[in-house]
């Protein structure tokens, strides 16, 4: 199982804002770093700070 303090300590140590470095770091796949992630939020561990850009 993957320790959701050292996911924490790791954005904030490496300063990461991309999934993708996170996904380097934690030598895991996408689409389980995303659920990981999401259940954080969910957690109120993060906050989603994401921006979705207008596409047309």
């Amino acid at each position: 199982m993957i320790d959701p303090n050292r996911i924490i300590l790791l954005l904030f140590q490496k300063n990461v804002e991309k999934v993708r470095d996170l996904i380097g770091i934690l030598g895991l796949k996408e689409t389980r770093t995303k659920k990981v992630l999401c259940a954080l939020v969910a957690e109120g561990k993060l906050i989603d700070g994401g921006v979705i850009k207008e596409k047309r």
